[in-house]
C-alpha cells in the first residue's frame, strides 16, 4: 500500500500527523531564541582631538600625512574613458 492509498483509507490519522507536526512546530518556533539586535563583535579604533577654536579644514591640514619622495601618486582622471562623478546638486537638476 502506497501513501496515496493509506492517505484515502485512514484519512483521521493523517489528519493526526499533520496536527501533530503542526503542534511541535508551534512550540518550537516560540522556544527559538531570536534577537532583535544580537550583539555583534565589530573592532575599532576611534582618535578624538580636542581642537578648540581650530576650524576642520585647519585642522586636517596640520595633521593628515604630507606625500613623501618616491611614493608613487595616483593619477585620477578620464584615462579609461570613465565619466567624472557629479554631485547630488547637479544630479537633482538634471
Amino acid at each position: 500500500m502506497n501513501l496515496p492509498q493509506f492517505s484515502v483509507r485512514y484519512p483521521v490519522t493523517i489528519a493526526m500527523l499533520m496536527l501533530g507536526i503542526t503542534i511541535l512546530g508551534v512550540i518550537s518556533f516560540n522556544r527559538l531564541g531570536t534577537d532583535l539586535l544580537p550583539a555583534i563583535y565589530n573592532p575599532r579604533i576611534v582618535v578624538e582631538i580636542q581642537s578648540g577654536e581650530r576650524s576642520p579644514q585647519e585642522m586636517e591640514h596640520h595633521l593628515r600625512p604630507r606625500p613623501r619622495a618616491g611614493h608613487g601618486h595616483v593619477q585620477l582622471g578620464n584615462r579609461h574613458g570613465f565619466r567624472p562623478a557629479r554631485r547630488a546638486e547637479e544630479n537633482r537638476r538634471l
